[in-house]
C-alpha cells in the first residue's frame, strides 16, 4: 500500500514540466523540486507513506479541517507553509495538492526561470497544452 502512494506521488510529481527527484536527506526521503525548489518531498513516518507539500497559508486550517486525519500541518517544516498528506486521501485530491504546491513554488520563481505560466498552468493542464 505504502508503494501505491510513494508511486502515485512520484508518477504525478514528475509529469509536472521541469520537475527532478533527488535524494539530498538520504535514501528513504524522495525530494521534489523545480527549478531548484523543493515543492514536494515523501518518506514513511512512523510506518506510514506521507508526503509534504506546499499549500497557501490562509488554505491550510481549511484542508486541515476538511481532510482530518489524512491533512496535519507540516512535519519538519514552516507549518505555517506546508502540509503533511498521508495515504488514504482520494487520489484525485493527491494530485489537485501536488500540482498546487508544484504551482505556489513556481509562482515565486524570476519569471524567466518558471517552466509554466503560473496563472494559466492549471487551464492548460486541463486541455493537455502545458
Amino acid at each position: 500500500m505504502a508503494e501505491d502512494f510513494f508511486d502515485q506521488v512520484r508518477n504525478w510529481c514528475l509529469q509536472l514540466p521541469g520537475a527532478a527527484v533527488s535524494f539530498p536527506f538520504g535514501p528513504d526521503t524522495e525530494v521534489f523540486k523545480v527549478v531548484g525548489k523543493i515543492f514536494a518531498f515523501s518518506r514513511l513516518l512512523n510506518g506510514k507513506p506521507m508526503v509534504v507539500l506546499k499549500a497557501l497559508p490562509e488554505e491550510i486550517p481549511q484542508l486541515i479541517r476538511q481532510y482530518q486525519p489524512h491533512i496535519t500541518p507540516g512535519w519538519h517544516v514552516n507549518k505555517k507553509h506546508w502540509i503533511t498528506v498521508c495515504d488514504g486521501i482520494a487520489a484525485a485530491t493527491l494530485t489537485e495538492l501536488i500540482t498546487d504546491s508544484y504551482i505556489a513554488v513556481v509562482a515565486k520563481l524570476p519569471k524567466k526561470n518558471q517552466p509554466v505560466n503560473p496563472h494559466t498552468f492549471i487551464t492548460d493542464l486541463a486541455n493537455d497544452t502545458f
